[in-house]
């Protein structure tokens, strides 16, 4: 999959070999650290990141949709931030070890960023819109520095009739409508009232952050 794949934001394929009698992939570095611990070590994302890191992500899952690639685990953790040339930070993301799962399988992933709404599909089954929910959380997660939050935070979403708790309040009122209306229609619970594509979500964050301007 990965050889298939040319993306400045998806971590490069070099070759295949032989260690120790395993098969190995040798890859261009991600970044000696992950978004996840960046998130852990500062909280949520500060200046221009959110908006620069956000269209990269996007970005990402546009161009896999477009080669018909699921990544099936989007998460801070198999993001990398590596440094370009220029000194510019970039994300990269790695880990494509579950993009070949059966549809069917509406289990496979990270918990915190499955789509917890799978189970009422019928018939039940992971789609894309799954892989932007993720992609959702990952956002949110990176402009709130926090996981999003549904009813209590302790009983599963899909047993609550109620939608994910926006912190909107972490945002300046320029953009706080914005994010607010963003991450509220892309974690809907009915999947049927969410982004579409991938586009449909970058220009909905690009027009987040027009109104700064």
């Amino acid at each position: 999959v990965l050889a298939g794949l040319h993306h400045q934001n998806i971590v490069e394929y070099r070759r295949t070999l032989s260690v120790a009698g395993r098969t190995a992939l040798l890859m261009r570095s991600a970044g000696p650290k992950t978004l996840a611990q960046k998130i852990k070590e500062d909280g949520r994302l500060s200046l221009d990141l959110p908006q620069r890191f956000g269209e990269e992500l996007i970005e990402v899952v546009n161009h896999l949709e477009a080669h018909g690639v699921a990544h099936r685990d989007l998460k801070p953790e198999n993001i990398g931030i590596a440094t370009t040339s220029s000194g510019k930070l970039q994300l990269v993301l790695f880990d494509f070890s579950l993009c070949r799962t059966p549809t069917e399988n509406i289990s496979a992933g990270t918990h915190s960023y499955l789509d917890p709404f799978l189970s009422l599909r019928k018939p039940p089954r992971w789609d894309l819109y799954a892989e932007r929910f993720a992609l959702a959380v990952t956002l949110y997660e990176m402009a709130i520095g926090k996981l999003p939050v549904w009813g209590d935070g302790q009983t599963s979403p899909a047993m609550l009739d109620v939608e994910a708790t926006v912190a909107s309040d972490v945002f300046d009122p320029v953009t706080r409508e914005g994010f607010t209306a963003f991450f509220s229609k892309a974690m809907r619970r009915d999947f049927k009232e969410r982004f579409d594509n991938a586009e449909d979500m970058l220009r909905a964050w690009r027009a987040i952050f027009a109104a700064r301007q």
